[in-house]
């Protein structure tokens, strides 16, 4: 590993398209805390070379859906081409949620998974830090406690997650990113490597090559390390 040590990640530029040419973009739907929106945006932009190519599927505060708004700058929607659009479970149904909106996305999408012995606790901690000035991990006690009283219906919306993406008919799987697998540096190039083939079959340009997939890995791999 002492030679990616020094890795020097330089993000290299796709070429930029007219709209008319742009390809649809791909759902990239996740439970809570499968995988950061940092770790999604950085990883397609580094495949794609697109400056804003992942994107945020969210519930404006108008109460309706805004296709992939990059968060505090919604002009670039119009601006810069999207190659995934995130959508965490579950599925938000105001304005016809993902189903109605087929038409305008790539016919299969990407569905993130991540073990439910560290999806939960991940969970947890997210929403103590965002929302209750935790700093750090939640202490153990904290985490026995929700555990033993939301555990059952987290592990049903869990499960509810990967059901309703599965049972969909307007879309196809793809991709199933393993989140355990993406965080392996022997097995996480693998990962960005099926991710491109599907962004290459829906008609996106690709710039990342194994050297670079292999100092991303071993990037976010440090980073949650240090998190």
């Amino acid at each position: 590993l002492t030679k990616y040590e020094q890795c020097s990640l330089v993000q290299e530029s796709s070429s930029t398209r007219p709209k008319e040419e742009w390809s649809k973009p791909i759902w990239f739907a996740f439970y809570p805390a499968s995988i950061s929106e940092s770790t999604h945006k950085q990883m397609i932009n580094k495949i794609t070379g697109l400056n804003q190519g992942g994107k945020s599927f969210y519930a404006s505060v108008r109460n309706k859906l805004r296709q992939c708004v990059v968060k505090l700058k919604p002009q670039l929607v119009l601006e810069t081409e999207t190659a995934t659009c995130s959508t965490i479970h579950p599925v938000i149904p105001m304005n016809g949620g993902p189903d109605k909106k087929a038409d305008g996305f790539y016919s299969k999408i990407i569905l993130v998974l991540r073990n439910p012995k560290t999806v939960f606790p991940a969970h947890l901690n997210e929403k103590a830090i965002k929302y209750g000035g935790q700093e750090g991990q939640v202490p153990i006690e904290k985490w026995r406690e929700s555990r033993d009283t939301w555990l059952e219906g987290m592990m049903e919306e869990w499960a509810n997650f990967i059901k309703e993406w599965s049972e969909t008919k307007s879309y196809k799987k793809g991709f199933y990113l393993v989140y355990e697998d993406l965080m392996d540096f022997r097995r996480g190039s693998s990962v960005i490597t099926g991710i491109a083939r599907l962004l290459d079959e829906a008609g996106f340009n690709i710039v990342v090559d194994e050297m670079t997939k292999k100092c991303h890995v071993y990037g976010m791999i440090l980073l949650v390390v240090k998190i």
